[in-house]
């Protein structure tokens, strides 16, 4: 069984283009709804907690976040020299 990470990357990864893009005529604030609805479905249909649209939504922000702090944190170690205490 997949996990609800697994199934939620790969939920999002199918409707990327709708969920990450700008609102344009092709995009539109209820398609981006329906598609996070449809990753909402998608994980709860394998996980043991029920989640809120918004809280998948949220938790996936705080992720990407999470994700261009720690890449910007690595290509700054590299350009001073720093090595990564966790690799070493």
């Amino acid at each position: 069984m997949s996990s609800p990470l697994n199934l939620g990357r790969k939920a999002r990864l199918d409707r990327r283009a709708i969920l990450q893009d700008k609102f344009s005529h092709q995009v539109t604030a209820e398609r981006k709804r329906i598609a996070w609805e449809e990753v909402t479905c998608a994980i709860n249909a394998v996980s043991h907690v029920t989640r809120q649209r918004e809280g998948i939504k949220k938790k996936f922000i705080n992720f990407k976040s999470l994700v261009k702090k720690s890449a910007a944190l690595k290509r700054e170690q590299e350009k001073s020299g720093e090595e990564n205490s966790l690799l070493s």
